[in-house]
């Protein structure tokens, strides 16, 4: 072989390599009707940025039939965070429509004192703080639905969905108190800089066994609703602790759950109810000839730098419930690791399974926020396995952090069609998908120089060998040719 032709022969050896590592799973780009023009909508949900412009121009005329009138409520008084009533209703029923918004303002405050865990009247707060363990108490008979639900998705998710993980998430920081002006340690077990000093072992150990809600039992005897609290105790440096439980991962889908009820009974079928912008009901879009909202997934990683905007990925929905959980909405970040508010009641830890954001839409807004917390719980692997194999009836996306490539890989169980990727959101690959009835998961990759380099190394030794032996064939001819002679 001619030194020439060993150098192409070794050149296209290392290139096909390179391209192998460097360029297998494209990244999508915006979508042709420009719902993420301008980059304007920053809320995980919210009608998209030409449907808001459009609803002081389009409905009018598209449906002035109908004479529709938009009827809107906004609340900051209720979970500790930003609820939005949006409804399109005739203008004959404008007085009904205030009427279902009143309705719906009592339905959260209800919610809300049932479960607040820092009003001393609250159901939740009187079952940690004043019931000892095996005690039983009256309750309100949206915490006994609260209870049940949750009992129905603790056994769904094998315990991924956990609310008697409540000491725990207090041990790591993240309970409300911690949110108050002056916080100050008042536990045992408190840091005063709960975000560098990480908990003590001993306490992590203890607090897991009182993840116990299967042994919390509710039960309805005459009208009335009743809860007990487990026996199991724990003692710590001479202080016994009992089980605690949280309910705020379900309460805000719960009272949007309870709200499209209303408007149901109202006979109002146009509009949404948000409640923290990661519970939603969604009713029928009247801005839309198929009637669906444009509900928006956040960028998990917004705000870091090279992460891209506010807005990751878009899924069209109507008459359904979603949630999104994710690892950002709470969190610190120390000793290089990032802490969030979702706890696995497995490991007493926040999660730490690359799982940034879970998204469900489909079904009741409740059920799905205990689900996109379960799988955030789960992690990739169990997380895909569940969503194929239990939630055939919902749409369902979930964010992995692949550490080895750098890439945010989308994992969903709908077609590439469904789904409509930020072209901002750097980073974030769709991966799996469905296609023909069946998923597909092609894994994200990087140029590798681990990988480079052994293929190097490689492509030198076959080099060396190629080499090798047109040298021996030079020699071997040049021999012969001297024996000729």
């Amino acid at each position: 072989m001619k030194p020439t032709g060993i150098l192409r022969a070794a050149f296209s050896a290392v290139f096909l390599l390179y391209a192998a590592l460097a360029f297998p799973c494209p990244v999508f780009s915006e979508t042709a009707d420009g719902r993420f023009r301008n980059g304007k909508n920053v809320a995980a949900f919210s009608p998209a940025a030409a449907e808001r412009e459009a609803e002081a121009r389009s409905v009018r005329d598209l449906l002035s039939a109908e004479d529709l009138v938009s009827v809107q409520r906004e609340y900051t008084d209720y979970f500790s965070t930003f609820t939005a009533i949006r409804l399109q209703v005739p203008a004959a029923e404008q007085s009904r429509a205030e009427e279902a918004c009143a309705e719906i303002e009592k339905v959260l405050s209800r919610v809300e004192s049932a479960v607040n865990l820092s009003d001393a009247d609250s159901d939740i707060y009187y079952f940690n703080n004043t019931l000892a363990a095996g005690e039983t108490m009256e309750i309100s008979e949206d915490t006994y639905a609260l209870v049940v639900l949750a009992k129905e998705m603790y056994a769904l998710t094998d315990g991924a969905y956990d609310p008697s993980v409540a000491r725990l998430v207090d041990l790591w920081g993240f309970s409300p108190r911690f949110n108050e002006d002056g916080y100050a340690p008042s536990e045992p077990y408190d840091r005063a800089d709960y975000e560098e000093q990480l908990p003590d072992a001993a306490y992590i150990e203890a607090f897991r066994e009182l993840a116990a809600f299967k042994e919390v039992t509710a039960e309805e005897l005459d009208g009335k609703y009743y809860l007990t609290k487990p026996q199991t105790t724990v003692t710590v440096d001479g202080a016994t602790y009992d089980v605690w439980l949280d309910f705020g991962g379900i309460a805000k889908g719960y009272a949007a759950d309870r709200a499209a009820e209303i408007l149901r009974a109202y006979g109002f079928s146009y509009g949404y109810v948000s409640v923290g912008s990661s519970s939603v009901y969604v009713m029928q879009n009247a801005s839309a000839q198929d009637g669906k909202y444009t509900v928006y997934i956040r960028n998990p990683r917004a705000g870091e730098s090279g992460a891209g905007g506010e807005l990751m990925a878009s899924v069209q929905v109507n008459d359904s419930g979603s949630s999104t959980s994710g690892d950002y909405e709470r969190y610190y970040v120390t000793h290089n690791r990032r802490y969030c508010h979702i706890v696995s009641a497995e490991t007493g830890e926040p999660i730490d399974t690359g799982v940034c954001t879970a998204f469900l839409a489909g079904g009741s807004a409740a059920e799905n926020d205990a689900l996109s917390t379960a799988l955030c719980v789960m992690g990739k692997e169990l997380a895909t396995e569940f969503i194929l194999d239990e939630l055939k009836d919902r749409t369902a996306l979930l964010v992995w952090e692949n550490e080895r490539t750098g890439k945010y890989e989308i994992i969903a169980n709908c077609g590439r069609d469904d789904l409509s990727i930020n072209a901002d959101a750097a980073g974030f690959v769709l991966c799996g998908y469905m296609q023909d009835g069946e998923f597909v998961y092609e894994p994200s990759s990087a140029f590798d120089w681990v990988q480079l380099g052994i293929g190097i190394a490689v492509a030198v030794i076959v080099l060396g060998v190629i080499v090798g032996l047109g040298y021996r064939n030079h020699v071997l001819k040049r021999n012969r040719s001297s024996q000729k002679k």
